[in-house]
């Protein structure tokens, strides 16, 4: 009789322990659930919300040179020998473009500048502006050469004249009409469509 109500009472124990589980499983799911509403719910009220960011391009644009005002001048020292200036520029649209070896965009885009410049560099000076002060001269040599680039390569090196547009990242590139007024600032790297697109406007404008 003993053995009988110990088996009983030991299944009993076993009844309860498989209730005990079921609910906490089941409680752990509908809490799982629950968590995974709420953040749903949290992230779909921060995306609408779609609150503005401030980015490193914002800041740049809002301290650059304003379009349609006088560019500030410039005289720079030329790789490979020489000086230029938008003071040989005069009835030209120039462009002016702020970059460094060592960055990736600038790498990138001046392919794009090199075919622009081979087709539209008569109708247009084209001013690349390295940022001299933070690097060797030996660098740009070398960059200069191993990718064959014909472009005028301007060398900043106290870095007043990249201050004066305040080009305080890389790539930035000025586009100014004939009279040397701002016509189009990109802050980043530029497409050569994108290129192509704002000097056809800018050699259109004044004529």
């Amino acid at each position: 009789m003993k053995e009988r109500n110990g088996s009983t009472w030991q299944k009993v124990r076993e009844m309860k322990s498989v209730r005990v589980f079921a609910w906490v499983l089941l409680v752990a799911l509908l809490g799982g659930a629950f968590w995974h509403y709420i953040e749903k719910k949290e992230t779909g009220e921060a995306k609408s919300r779609q609150t503005p960011v401030y980015t490193v391009s914002d800041y740049i644009q809002d301290h650059v040179p304003k379009t349609g005002t006088k560019a500030p001048d410039f005289t720079l020292p030329k790789w490979g020998g020489g000086e230029a200036g938008l003071g040989q520029s005069k009835g030209k649209p120039v462009v002016i473009n702020f970059w460094a070896t060592y960055c990736d965009y600038c790498q990138e885009e001046m392919a794009a500048f090199q075919r622009v410049y081979a087709q539209m560099g008569d109708q247009v000076n084209f001013y690349m502006i390295d940022a001299a002060y933070t690097e060797h001269e030996a660098a740009i040599g070398r960059f200069v050469k191993r990718n064959h680039i014909t472009l005028p390569v301007l060398l900043d090196q106290s870095g007043d004249v990249g201050n004066s547009y305040f080009a305080k990242a890389f790539p930035q590139t000025f586009i100014l009409d004939r009279e040397h007024r701002i016509f189009y600032h990109h802050s980043g790297p530029m497409t050569e469509e994108l290129l192509r697109e704002q000097l056809q406007k800018v050699l259109k404008k004044g004529k």
